[in-house]
Parts: structure tokens; sequence; C-alpha cells
């Protein structure tokens, strides 16, 4: 491996050794997940061309065209956000290193992205300078990138910085020119790059200052020396926390209920609540109901501050959710929506690792031709600190009187009147 500018923070040479290590083992974890739900074509480490769609593209021999089929990369494919790469361009062994983690070969290289666009969405790359170096021996840039992760808080991770391409001649064909090496600098360190997957950079008026951050870094130093596990059973830990909660479509997020329907939800409001620096926030989110048309709910809950979350119960948010519902347009209710005492469930959303959720059940009063929507927590265990198991939220719409609630298919067939013969309601076959 080459070496880097000592003086800027964002190398792989200044990132801590226990930083490495909980990002190489995110890796692997992550690669992992992605091998056992995939199949196929669709796995991350398939060939080349099905992972890049780099496949009959051609080499090049003078410096001026590799400079042009990089800036290609970037302008056009945003390559390290997508994988999709000039595979001609690399050579196979090539060593890729970025602040956090070094590897070799362009086929890991490409498992890695692919692996980690299951997490991303929002993806951008902007290519800002490129130029040969003065000695002529590679190729640097200048970038700014953003992309949000598909966690539960939906944290921005936004980096400035660079990647020098080292290329030489490939041994295979004197011909022909190869990137050797890819090495990323970025203008901020690898902690404050990590920390920004816990939400505490990148939005906007809420920036956190240098001081806050480094006392967030320490925190978390500490979090990792003190923890029981080995770096690689925390990794995983925190990978089956993700993995478990973590939607993987694009978007809109959803969650999922007891049938093959999905409720959608969407963000409505971010407010900060108590705390000097590091605010609770209470978070409005929409959602719909699959089987209710012209109906939305509106669900407020608080999520606690990332220096809480260090103290206590890193993966436990409070459950005392409040519950409200408004008419968006004409109601409809699908004749599959349960009619029983016991309702049906809407949504679902774990609060912990393991023993909390938020659920809200729909229920139906044919009688009054409402609808109603409660609000509830659940837990498995007997932590319960703010008696939220004893709480609930309610609301209640009702169905237009030009449309009241459509009767079960149950309810129709136990209503009409019987066929004397056979003793099966009338229209039965």
């Amino acid at each position: 491996m080459r070496e880097q500018d000592g003086s800027k923070a964002g190398t792989y040479g200044n990132t801590p050794t226990v930083l490495k290590g909980v990002v190489s083992a995110l890796t692997g974890g992550l690669n992992s997940f992605a091998d056992a739900t995939s199949s196929g074509a669709d796995k991350p480490g398939r060939s080349a061309a099905a992972v890049s769609g780099g496949e009959g593209r051609s080499g090049v021999s003078s410096t001026a065209d590799l400079v042009e089929a990089i800036r290609e990369d970037y302008t056009q494919r945003a390559y390290f956000l997508t994988g999709d790469i000039n595979d001609s361009l690399y050579a196979d062994e090539c060593v890729f290193t970025d602040p956090t983690i070094s590897f070799k070969g362009l086929q890991t290289w490409k498992r890695n992205i692919a692996s980690l666009k299951l997490l991303t969405t929002d993806r951008r790359l902007d290519l800002q300078d490129i130029r040969v170096s003065p000695e002529g021996s590679s190729i640097q840039t200048k970038w700014t990138l953003s992309v949000t992760l598909k966690l539960p808080w939906r944290p921005l991770v936004s980096i400035s910085g660079g990647t020098t391409h080292y290329f030489a001649s490939d041994p295979a064909d004197s011909g022909r020119l190869v990137v050797t090496e890819h090495v990323e600098e970025w203008d901020v360190s690898g902690w404050e790059a990590f920390l920004q997957l816990f939400g505490t950079k990148g939005r906007g008026s809420d920036q956190r200052d240098e001081e806050n951050n480094r006392g967030i870094m320490m925190a978390f130093k500490n979090l990792l020396k003190g923890f029981s596990l080995p770096p690689r059973g925390l990794v995983m830990l925190s990978l089956f926390t993700l993995f478990t909660t973590v939607p993987f479509a694009d978007s809109p997020q959803v969650a999922q209920i007891g049938t093959a329907q999905a409720a959608e939800k969407r963000l409505v409001g971010e407010i900060a609540g108590s705390g000097l620096i590091f605010k609770d926030t209470l978070n409005v989110e929409a959602w719909s109901d699959p089987k209710v048309e012209g109906v939305t709910i509106y669900i407020a809950d608080f999520a606690r501050p990332i220096t809480e979350r260090f103290q206590k119960d890193f993966f436990s948010d409070p459950t005392s959710v409040s519950l409200t519902c408004a008419q968006s347009g004409p109601v409809k209710i699908s004749p599959s929506a349960s009619r029983s005492k016991d309702g049906e469930e809407v949504i679902s959303e774990a609060r912990s690792l393991l023993f909390k959720s938020i659920k809200v059940r729909r229920l139906i009063d044919e009688k009054s031709n409402n609808i109603i929507y409660v609000a509830y927590s659940t837990r498995f265990g007997d932590d319960d600190s703010n008696k939220s198991r004893f709480k609930s939220s309610i609301c209640a719409l009702s169905v237009n009187a030009q449309q009241p609630v459509a009767p079960s298919p149950q309810s129709v067939a136990s209503s009409a009147p019987a066929d004397p013969k056979s003793g099966q309601p009338k229209g039965d076959s």
C-alpha cells in the first residue's frame, strides 16, 4: 500500500485499528447476508459483467483516454455508489483503499458495492475535478458524495474527498493502461464518517460542531473497549438488528403486515424535544391502510438522542405512541378487511432489538358505520419504566352515509334467505 499524506485526517493510516476491524466485520457480515438472501444472478458475488454492466467497454492505451474513461465512470455511472464500473480500466488485482478498509481484487470491490447497495438510496456522486498528477503516474480526482441509508432513523452520509487512480501498463498487454491502485482520502476522519451512520451529521441546520462530535467519538470508542463481545460478535448483533428492521425497497418505506399487502409510510415532521445539545426527536409519520382507501393514519413517536443510546440499551426507543386519523378521499373498505372483535393488524414496528414493538390495529363498527384505529405497545420483558404497555391511543372515522361499510362476503352469505331445498343461501352454487 502506498504511503498517504499523514497531515490529512481521512486516510487509512490515520484510522484507529478498532474502527478498521468493525468496518471489515460489517462488510463481511453484509456480504454474507446478501448472499443468503439472493439467488442466481442476483447474488452480489456474481460475474463481473452482471454486476457492473461494463462488458463490451474497451481498454485504453493513452493517458488522455484513461482520464476520459474514468471521468465517464464518475459522471455517467456514479461508479463507487452503484458498482457500474468500466472493468477494462482496472487490473484484476487492483488494490482498493479508503480510510476505513483496504483489500485487493476488482471482484471483491464489486461484491462489496453490490451488497452495500441493499442499504442505500438517494445516491449522488459529483465530480469536481480530475487531472493527471505532475509525475504522470496517476489520475487524481476531487468529488462529493451523499447517500441515505435505509436504517430506521434514515441517516444521511455526506463526504467530500478525492481518489488517486495509480496506473501502469498491463503486464499481459503492454499497449494497454490499467489502474493498479484506487486510493481514497476524505476531508473528514474515518471516525467522523462512521458516526454519520448514527445521524450525528449531514442534516443541514442540525450539524454538530467539531467538539460535540469528538465527545461522541470518545464515547463510542469507550463503548467498544468495554463491550464484552468481540468486535465480530458486536457487528453480527448489529447486523441482526439492522436486517430485521430495515426495508430494502428504495421507496416508500413499508412495514409488513399479516398479508401480502403492506402499509406504506412517509415522514411528515421531525421536531426537536428535550435536551441541551442532543435532543429527543418527535417523529410524525403518515401511514396508509392497504385495505381502506381514503384514510391517512398519523403517528407521533419519540426517538432518543445518540448520547442516551450510548448510556443504556443502544437499540431501544420509547413506545409511547400517539395516533390520529384523517379522511383524505372517498373511504372504501376492502371486503377482505377483518370484521372480528380483535380487528386486524395494520402496522407493527420494532422499538428494541427483540422485546418491544408498537402496533396499530383496525376495528370496523358496522352498526355505527365507523372505522376505528387503536395504537398500543407490546413487550416480552419486565422493563416498563414509563408504563407504556398500559397506554393506548385511539381514533375513529365515520364512513360517509352514502358509502356504508361494505359487509364481508361471509355476512352477505349468512343474511341471504335460504333455499328451501338445499338449505344454502340463495345464489350459492
